[in-house]
């Protein structure tokens, strides 16, 4: 991993751990689904949910809208 993150010309103390949580934030953030953020990293939507779903584009519409018409 260390070599790979040289050759990326990254900061050191990069790790796997650091790679996978920014793709995930960034695929989140973009408005990608989490059932197709969480296939491509291997893991549950549920999860994804859970520790992204605040980084999705309409995290707060829903609570926005019904703010609204009140």
């Amino acid at each position: 991993m260390a070599r790979a993150v040289q050759l990326a010309e990254l900061e050191s103390g990069v790790t796997a751990y650091t790679l996978r949580h920014s793709a995930a934030s960034w695929l989140v953030a973009k408005g990608l689904p989490t059932r197709k953020v969480a296939d491509f990293l291997g893991t549950s939507e549920q999860m994804i949910i859970n520790h992204y779903g605040h980084l999705a584009p309409d995290y707060q519409d829903e609570a926005a809208l019904a703010i609204g018409r009140r």
